[in-house]
């Protein structure tokens, strides 16, 4: 999958997102807008719903444009983007988004694309630790025996480390 962004240069507006019935702006932390419908939002996702934020003209979002451009493509009734060929970073910082939003729809996908990964396992094992997945803690956690005490302390919660820490000399 490509990571270039198609936006209309006068209004810096996403292509996907610009509806001009579209009732919700948002916009990325790089400044791009995202016009989208409230109705999709009131059926997939449990934060970015227009009940449970203060709707001002537009609001602002801490992501990326290129992160939200594939997680606002979840929220509607189509086929959605193939993050298979994604890099580890930009799936991650989906998952987050997901996450952080509650688009259930991105939250799934993404938790099976993390587990199917055989690297960066530390970085799955504290996404999997933060959002409380504990399936995919127990598949994540014995790939991380042997990693750097180092590497190790500074992703996970500071709760886990001793957790870890033993397992690590018991294995």
């Amino acid at each position: 999958m490509t990571e270039s962004l198609p936006v209309d240069s006068a209004t810096k507006t996403s292509e996907l997102f610009r509806a001009p019935d579209a009732d919700i702006v948002y916009r990325s932390s790089d400044g791009v807008r995202f016009r989208i419908h409230s109705k999709n939002l009131e059926s997939t996702t449990g934060i970015l719903r227009p009940g449970k934020l203060d709707l001002q003209e537009e609001v602002e979002l801490t992501e990326e444009a290129k992160i939200l451009e594939l997680l606002f493509q979840f929220i509607y009734p189509q086929r959605q983007p193939d993050i298979s060929s994604l890099s580890f970073m930009t799936l991650a910082l989906l998952a987050e988004a997901a996450e952080k939003y509650e688009v259930f729809p991105a939250m799934g996908l993404c938790k099976i694309h993390m587990a199917m990964i055989k690297d960066h396992t530390v970085h799955i094992l504290s996404f999997a630790i933060k959002h409380g997945y504990k399936d995919l803690v127990d598949e994540a956690a014995p790939l991380t025996i042997g990693k750097p005490l180092s590497e190790v302390a500074s992703a996970l919660p500071s709760h886990i480390i001793l957790p870890w820490v033993r397992g690590s000399i018991l294995c």
